[in-house]
């Protein structure tokens, strides 16, 4: 049996988080890649210029050997450790410009995360009123007469009720008080990541799209 299509609500939703795992992979792609690419080594520069400094103290020894007919040196030159620095020099250049090119590119990813969360806060929003409004509002009116009722008893018994007191009796008017904001928060942190993940008693996504047809 074929998948039920999802509503536009929830089309619209499934499209923002596809970008929103788009954007993620491109950015864990870019982490990949400045790990490769490296952080310019500083040490290296070091270590060359101090393989150039020993170079430049062997030099006249070198001089002497070379002329007495001596051989067996085989410690680098001034002019290979010369070389060697200025190769560590541009390398390090390299890196720091492929560093800064991620570090733009990271910027730009970043931007367009937070406004597709953005989008995607608004879109589960926008499935929350297509899908459950009515009932939100059915159980929110049924605290505030649960409330109203709570308080005429209150009034019958003589005894003046504090605003605490009615902030405890809305809390307590509500059915099963607790895990109704558990299973709110349950299903909108899967709506996140699955455009059909249920609503707490509101019609499946199946039964919504079928009406709306």
């Amino acid at each position: 049996m074929p998948p039920v299509p999802l509503s536009v609500a929830r089309q619209h939703l499934a499209d923002i988080i596809s970008r929103v795992a788009q954007i993620e992979a491109e950015l864990d792609r870019l982490a990949e890649a400045r790990t490769k690419i490296g952080r310019p080594q500083i040490d290296a520069i070091t270590e060359a210029e101090a393989a150039l400094a020993e170079a430049h103290a062997r030099e006249p020894h070198r001089l002497v050997d070379e002329a007495l007919g001596r051989t067996g040196n085989e410690q680098p030159t001034v002019a290979e450790c010369e070389t060697a620095l200025a190769g560590v020099k541009a390398e390090m250049e390299r890196r720091r410009g492929a560093q800064v090119l991620l570090d733009g590119e990271q910027a730009r990813l970043e931007s367009r995360l937070r406004f597709a969360v953005a989008d995607r806060r608004e879109a589960i929003g926008a499935v929350v009123r297509a899908e459950a409004l009515a009932s939100l509002f059915a159980e929110f009116d049924a605290a505030l007469d649960r409330v109203a009722e709570l308080r005429s008893i209150f009034d019958a018994l003589g005894l003046a009720m504090t605003q605490r007191d009615l902030d405890h009796a809305a809390v307590i008017g509500r059915n099963g008080t607790g895990r109704g904001r558990a299973a709110w928060r349950v299903a909108l942190a899967a709506l996140e990541a699955d455009a059909a993940a249920p609503l707490p008693d509101a019609e499946p996504p199946s039964a919504a799209t079928a009406k709306a047809a």
